[in-house]
């Protein structure tokens, strides 16, 4: 049985997938799945760190946060295509990135709330499926 609950692992594991996103700021053409520059690197990094931070404390309401931060990034990346502005240098690759991780996280954040279910319950679930 492990110390981290499976929402824990996942927190952290959105979190890492986030920090390394930031990691397309280096990409140009075909590769350049998700555009990414400027500030948007910045709330990738720091948002991601939040979430891993979630992830390893078990504070589902830190993933929450994270959650709800990359749910306002994309809001802003839009709303600022409606002025000419792009402060946080992404796309709409960008903001469907963010998108996901946004849903991810809060989807993390309030389930245990939602459907609270003890750790040693789901690992147990989890050896009966592998029997």
């Amino acid at each position: 049985m492990s110390a981290y609950s499976s929402l824990d692992r996942t927190a952290a594991t959105l979190g890492v997938v986030a920090m390394t996103g930031a990691a397309f700021v280096f990409l140009r053409g075909t590769f350049e799945f998700v555009q990414i520059r400027g500030a948007g690197v910045a709330v990738s990094l720091l948002l991601g760190a939040l979430a891993v931070t979630a992830g390893r404390l078990a504070r589902p309401v830190l993933a929450l946060i994270a959650g709800v931060g990359f749910l306002v990034a994309a809001v802003i990346q839009v709303a600022r295509w409606a002025d000419g502005g792009n402060e946080l240098g992404g796309d709409g690759s960008t903001v469907a990135w963010w998108l996901g991780l946004g849903v991810g996280l809060i989807t993390v954040g309030i389930t245990d709330r939602l459907w609270p279910v003890p750790s040693a319950r789901l690992d147990n679930v989890h050896e009966e499926g592998n029997r």
